[in-house]
């Protein structure tokens, strides 16, 4: 089984070949690494994209990659929140390099980066691009990595060993909008994205920091007339900021915005396909801590 991913616009498309009963295709899917902040949880991610590196997933990060929140622009910016190693005049070009040098080291992974607020924030403000300058960077140490926007589609498709078209899986992103809702957790999202969304397998949400995976069974007729039944996995991953009270702030952002303690994590997908050759069985873990 080898596999190939392209884009177009804002559909990242996986061409899947060779496939055979049994065979998996694992996925890391992500958000809200805020990798550059000083509150970003390194040793848990880095524990992550080993386990992703050594299945050799597509890992897909549906936006704040970075906090970048300590340029000059920003009125959230704090001294004492940024790293030494980004004290310096080219601070946006620092953390792209550093995040790009960190990612690198998992060259197994395929990469789909996508924009969230934060980066939005910084292209608005500063003319800075920083999704699009580590992607680029990663490409340049040879590691397969795509720019993706603040939403889309990342479409699996596969053949068997015949060339016979076979199972395929359409996974939606979106960054997301809104507070940290900590009554609901943006769970009412999935109620929502079900009315406009159609055909997705899978749901990726990010934003708000909070945990979830809620099923949603579809049921509806073919063209051919025929009855069928389809589940949808709506997800949500908190990435891995810790908050202002697990980091001990006195003030600041945090600590006024998100003082709560908030899970922490991403989930691990597995398609594997099944034996009647046209389905994938979905398997969702949620590694939360």
């Amino acid at each position: 089984m080898n596999s190939t991913l392209e884009q177009r616009g804002n559909v990242v498309t996986m061409r899947v070949d060779g496939i055979s009963s049994g065979d998996t295709i694992p996925l890391m899917l992500s958000s809200d690494w805020h990798f550059d902040s000083v509150k970003c949880d390194r040793n848990l991610l880095t524990r992550h994209l080993t386990r992703a590196n050594q299945d050799g997933a597509v890992v897909l990060v549906a936006g704040d990659v970075f906090d970048a929140m300590q340029g000059r622009f920003d009125p959230r910016k704090s001294y004492t929140n940024l790293r030494e190693e980004y004290k310096v005049a080219d601070y946006y070009d620092a953390i792209a390099d550093d995040a790009a040098v960190f990612l690198s080291q998992f060259n197994r992974c395929k990469f789909i980066l996508a924009m969230g607020n934060h980066e939005t924030a910084v292209l608005k403000n500063a003319s800075t691009h920083l999704i699009n300058t580590t992607a680029k960077e990663l490409r340049h140490r040879g590691i397969e990595a795509f720019n993706a926007g603040y939403y889309g589609w990342l479409h699996i498709l596969s053949k068997d060993e015949h060339g016979k078209g076979r199972a395929k899986q359409r996974i939606y992103w979106h960054h997301g909008h809104g507070g940290n809702a900590p009554v609901t957790r943006g769970v009412i999202s999935t109620n929502r994205q079900a009315v406009f969304l159609r055909n997705a397998d899978i749901v990726l949400n990010g934003h708000n920091h909070q945990q979830y995976h809620v099923t949603i069974k579809e049921y509806g007729l073919t063209i051919r007339g025929q009855e069928y039944t389809s589940v949808v996995h709506y997800l949500r991953t908190p990435g891995y900021k810790m908050s202002g009270l697990e980091n001990g702030d006195e003030m600041g952002y945090d600590i006024e915005k998100h003082p709560e303690p908030l899970p922490r994590g991403s989930a691990f997908v597995d398609l594997r396909y099944g034996t009647n050759g046209q389905d994938f069985d979905v398997d969702v873990l949620m590694k939360v801590e």
